[in-house]
């Protein structure tokens, strides 16, 4: 009974752990694999908005959608991103006439290129959502023959 006056003072004072947001786990309690392309686009859009100020500060939202200048984050409306329903994290930019999903955004706004910087892109995103980057698989020794004459 005396801990108990200590310990409810205690949790008064300290801030609350949010779990809320934490991802899928493993009934096993193994660590989760590393996410591919298309579980890390749907983490992705499960924070849409914490993304998008993420990548383009200068973004408002105002009716269900996301407006900013461009790709770059100048300020503006030219371009706008979905932010729900089933079609949320597509974008367009009416200026270029350029769009795509929420990993193509990601890429622009970091400069790079979706298809060709691909492995970059997974590694930056992963990294954003805390995630672990994949293990690398090892590769059985080859066993060689010693030449016979």
């Amino acid at each position: 009974m005396p801990l108990a006056g200590p310990l409810l003072g205690a949790a008064r004072m300290s801030s609350w752990l949010d779990f809320n947001d934490v991802g899928r786990q493993r009934e096993d309690g193994a660590p989760n694999p590393a996410l591919n392309k298309e579980e890390i686009k749907e983490r992705l859009l499960d924070r849409i908005e914490e993304v998008l100020f993420h990548l383009l500060p200068a973004g408002k939202v105002r009716h269900g959608k996301f407006h900013v200048g461009d790709v770059h984050g100048a300020p503006g409306d030219s371009m706008e991103v979905e932010i729900s329903g089933p079609k949320a994290g597509l974008w367009k930019d009416h200026a270029t006439n350029e769009g795509g999903d929420i990993l193509d955004l990601w890429a622009a706004a970091q400069g790079m290129n979706a298809r060709t910087d691909f492995t970059r892109l997974m590694e930056e995103t992963r990294a954003w959502l805390g995630e672990a980057p994949p293990v690398p698989t090892s590769r059985k020794p080859v066993k060689t023959q010693p030449p016979m004459d």
